[in-house]
């Protein structure tokens, strides 16, 4: 439900291509049930046409669930710690929010 609201929404903004096209991976990358470190590549390449901070951070904490394959090595237990998927996602969503607050805040400006 949330994916297709936000895609909706994306379809109702009038952005550059390459603003829609940031959104709308991000959105469908916060959504999916398994993200693994490389399909953030597909958001990394959208980053010099349309840079948020919320993409960098994403893509800069993907590398966060490496920590599994330590504990794995070390334990040889393979859990994901929740503390990880906090430190991994709360901020994206968190600056994603604020950015879509900004851009909300420009545009009704700009009318």
């Amino acid at each position: 439900v949330i994916l297709a609201a936000g895609i909706i929404a994306v379809a109702q903004k009038h952005w550059k291509i390459q603003e829609a096209a940031y959104v709308s991976i991000l959105v469908l990358l916060l959504c999916s049930p398994v993200v693994h470190p490389w399909y953030v590549g597909w958001l990394a390449a959208l980053l010099p046409l349309a840079f948020a901070w919320s993409g960098g951070i994403f893509v800069a904490a993907a590398s966060l669930t490496s920590v599994t394959v330590v504990q794995y090595q070390t334990t040889g237990l393979w859990t994901l710690s929740p503390w990880i998927l906090v430190l991994e996602y709360v901020p994206v969503v968190v600056l994603f929010l604020l950015e879509l607050r900004k851009n909300r805040r420009i545009s009704h400006d700009i009318r």
